[in-house]
């Protein structure tokens, strides 16, 4: 690794390592100030000088033992047996492979290359980060389960205009929750991007949260059957609305007394016979039950065949 200087045609600094990260000229690197002052070095990861340690965004990894210093949140990286060892750098490979996430390795050759939508990165200061949590949220959701919290730290990077998932991402996720359903869903990503990207997909840059028009829109597009039914005001106390146990995917978006504005999905479940409420996960046995528990003043909801 080589730095150049900008006004000059010259080498101000320059890094050699062995394959593991190991800083070969390790007194040349201690006495230039450059050195001390820039703290991305071998594959563009974080080093700590005082213990001579990578910080790979997630753990800390030790080059003298080409280990990692705990165990990570993957009970299986790869196929390998290697990928069942929680603390090993690139399977014992760190001249094919490289990690800047410190929870998968990938091949050094496929870098820039890659599928987004994979466990792929790019080497370099300016793309660890982004692409280590687009990447990161891609394998948690590649078999697209359930998302039970717009809460969840590994979503907060996702943005409805200038908001936060946890502060308004309750209508992509409850699309992304419908599509689970549907059998047919995208990667969680998708749905952030298509409410954000366009004008009327949301109301006050986000602030008001996701326009339920351009939810039906979006199904509809699809091929589905879509059906909104209209705003409630008051509740009736024999209705048991049973008609939602057929469909294959609803989301509703309701108004509480505390006036507290929320989207989710649900669906009626043949082997419970409940229905099952997600972002947060409930279970009830009714929607009106549902809807008394909650205490929701008014509501519509989009059903989806």
């Amino acid at each position: 690794m080589i730095i150049n200087s900008l006004t000059k045609a010259c080498t101000v600094l320059e890094y050699k390592y062995d394959s593991y990260g190991n800083i070969v000229n390790w007194e040349d690197i201690k006495t230039n100030t450059l050195a001390n002052i820039n703290p991305y070095t071998f594959r563009g990861y974080i080093w700590d000088k005082e213990t001579n340690l990578y910080y790979l965004n997630s753990r800390y990894y030790n080059p003298e033992t080409g280990r990692f210093l705990n165990g990570d949140g993957m009970i299986q990286s790869s196929s390998s047996v290697l990928g069942n060892n929680l603390f090993t750098y690139t399977e014992n490979n760190p001249v094919m492979n490289v990690d800047p996430t410190g929870y998968c390795y990938e091949l050094v050759d496929e870098v820039g290359d890659q599928d987004p939508r994979s466990c792929r990165f790019y080497v370099g200061i300016g793309y660890i980060i982004p692409e280590l949590i687009e990447s990161y949220i891609a394998r948690i959701y590649k078999n697209h389960q359930y998302i039970n919290s717009q809460g969840d730290n590994n979503l907060q990077h996702l943005m409805i205009g200038d908001k936060t998932a946890k502060q308004a991402g309750c209508g992509p996720i409850a699309m992304y929750n419908a599509d689970v359903m549907l059998g047919g869903a995208r990667d969680v990503e998708y749905y952030f991007s298509y409410l954000d990207n366009s004008v009327g997909r949301n109301f006050n840059n986000g602030a008001w949260g996701t326009n339920p028009i351009m939810i039906a829109t979006y199904f509809s597009a699809r091929g589905k059957s879509v059906n909104i039914t209209l705003p409630q005001f008051t509740l009736n106390p024999f209705a048991t609305f049973d008609s939602f146990k057929s469909n294959a995917a609803n989301i509703i978006l309701y108004w509480d007394v505390h006036n507290n504005v929320h989207y989710m999905a649900f669906k009626f479940n043949y082997t419970t016979g409940f229905f099952d409420f997600y972002n947060p996960t409930r279970t009830y046995s009714s929607v009106n039950i549902f809807l008394k528990e909650n205490e929701i003043k008014m509501f519509l909801i989009i059903e989806i065949n």
